[in-house]
């Protein structure tokens, strides 16, 4: 194993100092071999050395989902509330390029950090092209601020202590890039402030510990893991015998996430997992999926963050290998992970399944499963998960691409019951949704693009709403040809009173899941267990306690999402 580490960096003060006696005109080869290029003679900030942590073990300076896959973690996960009860469209706008090409060759998410919205865009990819911008815009308005187009096409970039960073999407001919690599953009006027050329592919960066941390490389015999100084771009150290296609961060520990827990102070190796890969880390556990050995299927598995021991590991099953599983996500005590089908058959009940395990333990809580196309990785926010994807109406039995609408879900986290979908104005598919401030931000994109300069996405802001959408808005729960009935509630009771003697002040648990309808909806369950005649529990079971003295009567009421329900009684006493 290999790995060199640069003297430190001189304190902030004294390299402003340098740099604005030397200027700005500082070649590639200007700062000892590390292929940045200074576009600024100074920032006006300080650096961003050790901010307030967060549950994923720190992000300097920053607020909101500030990076790829919201924080250092990657956990795909913040406090902040979406809409309730329902969504609508607040506003919405063309974003002038591409922020994710078909399936997952080219990601752009939104970033909203310190009240600004960010935006990476993609106006030209391909087998020589690789061109877009960078903009800042009002959230609550999409008012442009500003807007750097003099870069090629950007990922998602990583916002802290008033500036941007972000890789860049290198076409499938790097012999042929005159410019790409990795880029620092003043968060204020998109000024660029540094850029290094080095090399031409780099992982997504996240900020901690006041170091930009990322790789290079992955896919190239020059490859390695790097921490450097995030106002000049200088190395701080480099490991090149650690590659990565991206990194996570906790606790003074870099993850790769090809399967190495490196020290983040100087990137010499703690641990390494052969079949790990290590994608997002929370609580002291570092989570990632894998192919299972026998196909088709995927593990997701968890290990200590301390040592690498595997603490736990599920199999998830699919119906054949031409589904895919999208990035994990972490938060409200859950690992979720959705599978997906590029073109399911309507006909032949190719469902798309989101999977909850216990964050600790590993045990599967909830299943939630849907015939549409589900293309985002799952979002968690304040006990909700959203999804996005695209929905074919049920009136299309042989569905093409212009026929389907963006669409999102989103889910109680603790229950995986629906609690709201939403279909877009727009004949594309949904991308990653990403929560700040009571607003669901959501990029649509063409999931049979080729190339960025075929489409152009779109950004909607969904707000809360009392309203339930009209039905040219959401999402019929049925299959070509069926007829949507009214579901049938059921109760079953354990033990059932009403086939044995139960005694007084006995617990009965009661099960509402053998309610059914035409189309096997996902229901919303409502108890009344005190029969005052108002709901006061939710979920598939509640448990009651057999009266002392008369009967009690418990009703339960399912719903689905087209509005359609049904109730059920059960009359409980001791005998």
């Amino acid at each position: 194993m290999k790995w060199e580490k640069t003297p430190p960096a001189m304190p902030s003060e004294e390299r402003r100092t340098l740099l604005k006696t030397v200027g700005v005109a500082v070649g590639a080869t200007g700062l000892s071999g590390t292929g940045a290029v200074l576009a600024r003679e100074n920032r006006d900030d300080e650096d961003g050395g050790g901010g307030d942590e967060d549950d994923s073990g720190g992000s300097d300076g920053v607020t909101g989902w500030s990076m790829y896959r919201g924080d250092v973690g990657r956990t795909g996960s913040m406090d902040d509330g979406g809409p309730v009860p329902h969504a609508t469209t607040d506003w919405s706008m063309g974003v002038g390029g591409a922020m994710r090409v078909n399936t997952r060759a080219y990601i752009a998410e939104p970033v909203l950090a310190d009240g600004t919205l960010y935006l990476a865009a993609a106006t030209a990819t391909g087998t020589y092209d690789s061109d877009g911008f960078v903009a800042a815009y009002d959230p609550e308005t999409g008012d442009e601020l500003w807007k750097q187009s003099d870069v090629p096409a950007p990922q998602t970039p990583a916002v802290s202590d008033g500036a941007l960073y972000f890789a860049t999407h290198p076409p499938g001919n790097t012999t042929a890039v005159e410019k790409g690599g990795l880029y620092a953009l003043d968060a204020d006027d998109g000024t660029i402030l540094w850029s290094r050329d080095d090399h031409l592919e780099w992982a997504d960066p996240l900020l901690a510990d006041g170091r930009l941390n990322t790789a290079y490389g992955r896919f190239s015999s020059d490859s390695g893991t790097v921490a450097l100084d995030p106002e000049t771009g200088e190395t701080v150290w480099e490991n090149s015998d650690v590659d990565a296609d991206e990194v996570c961060y906790a606790d003074g520990t870099l993850f790769a996430r090809t399967g190495t827990a490196l020290n983040a102070s100087d990137g010499s190796v703690k641990w390494e997992r052969s079949l790990g890969s290590l994608e997002a880390v929370r609580g002291g556990l570092v989570y990632g999926t894998r192919l299972r050995d026998a196909k088709p299927g995927y593990r997701v598995s968890a290990w200590a963050t301390s040592d690498g021991t595997e603490r736990w590991s599920q199999k998830i099953d699919i119906n054949s290998d031409e589904y895919s599983i999208t990035n994990l996500a972490v938060g409200n005590g859950t690992v979720f992970v959705q599978t997906h089908y590029d073109h399911p058959d309507l006909d032949a009940d190719d469902v798309q399944t989101l999977y909850a395990f216990d964050a600790e333990t590993g045990e599967r809580e909830w299943t939630f499963e849907s015939l549409a196309s589900m293309y985002g990785d799952p979002a968690v926010a304040d006990g909700t998960v959203y999804l996005g994807g695209r929905y074919a109406p049920e009136s299309e039995s042989d569905p093409t691409p212009a026929d389907y609408r963006a669409f999102v879900y989103a889910i109680d986290a603790d229950s995986g019951e629906e609690r709201w979908n939403y279909v877009m104005d727009r004949r594309q598919d949904a991308g990653t949704p990403v929560v700040s401030d009571g607003k669901v931000y959501v990029p649509t994109f063409e999931a049979d693009s080729t190339y960025a300069q075929d489409t152009e996405s779109a950004l909607f802001v969904l707000e809360s709403t009392d309203d339930r959408p009209d039905a040219d808005h959401r999402i019929a729960n049925d299959e070509p040809g069926a007829q949507d009935e009214p579901p049938k509630a059921c109760i079953e009771a354990s033990p059932d009173p009403r086939e044995c003697d139960v005694s007084a002040g006995e617990e009965i648990t009661l099960d509402g899941s053998c309610s059914t309808d035409s189309l096997s909806s996902q229901f919303v369950y409502e108890w009344d267990t005190d029969a005052d005649g108002e709901y006061d529990e939710h979920g598939e079971t509640v448990v009651v306690t057999v009266p002392s003295c008369g009967s009690l009567k418990v009703t339960l009421e399912i719903s689905d999402s087209n509005g359609n329900s049904d109730a059920e009684s059960i009359v409980i006493s001791a005998n």
